[in-house]
């Protein structure tokens, strides 16, 4: 989408330029301009910071949720308030009631200046100092297009150049309080706002098929890879510390019994450019293979490595230190391309005829999976968990007949390529939005406020 209805371009001659911040923006000669805290209904009354509250002030089911700089995203309210104080804090330190509809908005990055319009709450609120509360005059403004323009990048740009502080950098409310900003009319205002705002709904409903397909996915981890398909026979068997209900015709092994196991890279010392790549654990995600973390190798180094630390098409690598990355692995399937492996990285070349390198990096990943990875770690020597080859060599292993086993795995791809799909649906339109929303707010591109 290049262009949405109700757009046009006009003629550069009728443009001029202000300041928004420190830097230059240019908008439509009819669009007005004004400081920030006009946008409140009462100036400096309604155009304030929120409350101090100390960790001591807080009570647990209090009657006023306190609402922090953590929920304030990037025009979305994030996660639930977990912080509470009571009515009789509320009314001693005279704190201002947050109601639906008021914008709130953060004093720290990152970045300064993002900013929510309050939700309808079941609980009543108030927010933490660090946050600006403003209530909007609504016969001059849109709240909804000053949420789009406070959360765009001029907005943020200026809010980061006026903010100060050695450790955490913040805006102090006056300076925000000056920052100008582009004024349209307000039918005006209200159509930008509707056309970003259809934008925001679809990148909403995308998130939301993102997650179904992701929980899809884990059923079908739970399902598949411990219950098979179409099996009417199952026998509980312990595999490693678990018991486990699993079809009565599966067959459990040690790994090196069906694979050969590796010993993971060596630690190089990397060259600034050319050279052999090397996989280390941040190339390594469950959604891929992240070509950007490549480091390089001196190529004569890397021959000495050959036979023994290239990785090969069919392999599955692992990732082998460290809490939260240990575990995570990647089916390699390139047939001519050259990479090493640094220390962190387990190489396994299962054998096909009785275990599927993609069924193998599946099983992993599951709950599964990742119980017996972490039921056979150890910790290593600088206090990292870690797998060596001998933890892996006496793993036990699920093995459905290896046609299953590729059946399972055809399932899964067909998930992974729907939730692929959904995830680039998602990249095209938050590309869409980022460069309508610096056409729509500067007025590169008008729109009719008569069209709905």
């Amino acid at each position: 989408m290049s262009e949405v209805s109700g757009t046009i371009t006009i003629d550069e001659n009728q443009y001029r330029e202000i300041f928004v911040g420190p830097k230059k923006v240019t908008i439509p000669n009819d669009w007005d301009t004004a400081k920030l805290s006009e946008i409140a209904r009462d100036g400096d009354k309604t155009f304030i910071d929120g409350d101090w509250v100390e960790s001591s002030d807080m009570v647990p089911g209090g009657e006023y949720q306190l609402i922090q700089l953590g929920n304030i995203g990037e025009g979305h309210f994030k996660s639930e308030c977990d912080k509470f104080v009571s009515e009789e804090f509320f009314n001693e330190k005279n704190c201002t009631l947050v109601e639906q509809g008021d914008l709130l908005i953060s004093r720290l990055a990152d970045p300064v200046l993002r900013t929510i319009i309050v939700p309808k709450f079941e609980k009543k609120s108030i927010t933490a100092v660090d946050i600006v509360v403003a209530k909007v005059d609504e016969e001059n403004w849109s709240k909804e297009y000053i949420c789009q323009l406070l959360n765009s990048k001029p907005l943020a740009d200026a809010g980061n150049s006026l903010a100060t502080g050695s450790t955490r950098q913040r805006i102090s409310r006056s300076n925000m309080s000056k920052i100008t900003i582009p004024r349209p009319s307000l039918p005006e205002q209200q159509r930008i706002a509707d056309i970003l705002s259809t934008i925001d709904e679809q990148i909403q409903q995308t998130d939301e098929l993102i997650e179904e397909t992701k929980a899809l996915k884990r059923g079908l981890m739970q399902d598949l890879l411990i219950r098979g398909m179409n099996h009417d026979e199952y026998e509980e068997r312990y595999l490693g510390p678990q018991k486990l209900e699993i079809p009565a015709e599966w067959e459990k092994s040690r790994l090196e019994d069906v694979s050969e196991i590796i010993t993971r890279g060596k630690q190089p010392t990397y060259v600034e450019e050319g050279g052999v790549p090397v996989l280390n654990q941040s190339c390594i995600y469950w959604d891929g293979f992240h070509p950007e973390a490549l480091k390089r190798l001196d190529k004569d180094v890397a021959d000495g490595w050959k036979n023994k630390y290239w990785v090969k098409n069919g392999d599955v690598l692992i990732n082998s230190t460290g809490k939260g990355t240990l575990g995570r692995a990647l089916e390699w399937t390139k047939e001519s391309d050259i990479h090493a492996l640094d220390s962190h990285i387990t190489r396994v070349h299962p054998d096909k005829s009785v275990l599927d390198p993609t069924y193998f990096r599946y099983y992993l990943e599951s709950t599964h999976g990742q119980k017996m990875l972490y039921a056979f770690c150890v910790a290593g020597s600088t206090g990292q968990i870690e797998l060596s080859k001998s933890d892996l060599q006496t793993m036990p292993i699920l093995l459905p007949p290896v046609e299953e086993q590729r059946e399972i795995s055809e399932a899964f791809h067909r998930v992974n390529d729907k939730l692929q799909d959904e995830q680039e649906t998602k990249e095209d339109l938050q590309e869409l939005k980022r460069g309508l929303k610096q056409d729509l707010l500067t007025g590169k591109k008008r729109v009719d406020p008569e069209e709905a």
